[in-house]
């Protein structure tokens, strides 16, 4: 499988007037016995080696897709609509939303706990994309969150995500090139105006985007990248990266993404001057774990400075009302094993599917971020995990027994 698809990406490379994609059935590199469901894979390196190369080049995010349904702000652009994900399991998990005879697989791990619903299913070609349906769930409870707001905090330049190619050679193919990434900080830092997405934006650098703030040692540096038809390949063995998300209307939260075996993909693309990376993807795991350990940073979305109550809290913490409802939610798409897995494996991840394009920008000064601050104290959710029932939660003291699910 794995030659053909290698030819056809160069093919789709000289044909994309023709609309060939690197998301097309032909590319991806195997099949589920079943019922014949095509992974969804990312390309091979290239079979030649040492091709060298020493352009390089910095982009910042220019939309962000989760993959939800959502429907856009007015004025922000819209991602271009594709199915986010590829397989991470070598599974096509039945999906009882969509009438697709090619997911008839079961999922490849087990629930943790029996006291919620489980919200497996894969996309077209076995996609593993759990956060997709979390992001759904709750955006569909909680006013302005998701893939919208995100987007709109990106335009107004309050987020972004830096992302760096190295010593690539401008070919359709490259076994060997460099990739990193940074956290920036809020664009008006350093910029008196938001940014113009014009290729020259110079966007000011978290410290944290470096080992002990050493500005010659960036942290999340590639294990791994190459370009095979034009499209780029990075992979790491671990990231703990600090992300501005604009996760809801009344703050940016910043969140630690403590992804597992995480890699991007992109269609390298250059625009008049400016460098582009088109039809992004990030995928990886997410230990449910890592990210009950966030939701103290969530801002509460019913905190009122002139109630006097226990649960009237400015983070989101176990003893909020609904702390219940979100913890249901990524209890229920956890869909994926963070290791190897085997057989009767328990899920304890979730499957990360994140679309983006990103345009040239300058990396800027470094600055320092100041640590989020939560006041959740004792109802703290990185005390909770899956495998507890809510009644558990309150026998602990982690919950308060009048406390409804919203």
């Amino acid at each position: 499988m794995i030659e053909p698809a290698l030819a056809l990406l160069g093919t789709c490379a000289a044909l994309t007037s023709l609309g060939c994609s690197v998301y097309d059935e032909s590319l991806f590199g195997g099949t589920s016995e079943s019922r014949k469901c095509v992974f969804a894979r990312w390309p091979e390196p290239p079979a030649a080696t040492n091709l060298g190369g020493n352009t390089s080049f910095v982009t910042a995010l220019r939309s962000f897709d989760f993959g939800e349904e959502h429907q856009s702000l007015e004025g922000v652009p819209v991602p271009v609509r594709q199915t986010i994900g590829y397989d991470l399991d070598s599974r096509c998990t039945k999906n009882e939303a969509l009438n697709d005879p090619t997911l008839a697989d079961p999922n490849s791990c087990e629930p943790v706990a029996s006291w919620f619903a489980p919200r497996y299913g894969d996309l077209k070609g076995g996609r593993d994309n759990g956060l997709r349906y979390l992001i759904e769930f709750i955006a569909m409870a909680l006013e302005g969150f998701g893939t919208p707001i995100y987007n709109f905090a990106i335009e107004s330049g309050e987020v972004s995500l830096l992302m760096q190619v190295e010593n690539y050679n401008e070919q359709p193919d490259d076994d060997s090139v460099g990739f990193k990434l940074y956290t920036p900080a809020p664009f008006s830092m350093a910029n008196p105006g938001p940014p113009a997405f014009n290729g020259r934006d110079e966007w000011p650098v978290a410290e944290d985007s470096f080992d002990a703030g050493n500005s010659n040692q960036p942290k999340f540096v590639a294990s791994r990248a190459w370009v095979t038809g034009n499209t780029l390949v990075a992979s790491f063995r671990s990231v703990d990266l600090r992300l501005r998300i604009g996760i809801a209307e009344s703050q940016i939260v910043d969140l630690v993404l403590r992804f597992v075996d995480p890699f991007f993909t992109a269609k390298i693309e250059k625009v008049g001057d400016a460098w582009w990376l088109k039809q992004g993807q990030i995928a990886a795991r997410w230990r449910t774990s890592e990210l009950l350990q966030q939701v103290k940073y969530f801002p509460n979305p019913f905190y009122d400075a002139t109630l006097v109550e226990p649960t009237n809290t400015l983070n989101m913490c176990t003893k909020t009302p609904t702390y219940r409802l979100v913890r249901e939610a990524i209890c229920g798409s956890t869909d994926i094993v963070a290791g190897a897995g085997g057989p009767g494996a328990f899920c304890d991840s979730i499957s990360v599917g994140i679309g983006f394009e990103a345009v040239q920008a300058r990396l800027g000064g470094t600055v320092k971020l100041e640590a989020p601050e939560t006041d959740c104290d004792t109802f703290d959710p990185s005390k909770d995990s899956c495998d507890k029932t809510y009644e558990k939660l309150v026998e602990e003291g982690l919950a308060l027994p009048a406390a409804p699910a919203q």
